[in-house]
């Protein structure tokens, strides 16, 4: 089955409320990703440490309305 998948590079600080927009948009799924190749070493425990620069990738249903 084909899907539809959009990719935004983002601040970490904006990360939170773009993955919020893409599930009220109806993103099926929200992935994050590193834009620009920072490691993350050992994180401390209950945190989720993200990239200074981060991609945002939601995944839609192929036949999903993107003009919205």
């Amino acid at each position: 089955m084909p899907w539809l998948q959009i990719i935004l590079e983002t601040d970490a600080s904006m990360v939170e409320t773009i993955s919020e927009a893409l599930v009220t948009a109806g993103a099926i799924s929200v992935t994050l990703q590193d834009a620009k190749d920072q490691p993350l070493y050992e994180p401390p425990l209950d945190t989720t440490p993200l990239w200074k620069k981060t991609q945002v990738i939601g995944l839609f249903e192929e036949n999903t309305d993107c003009t919205e």
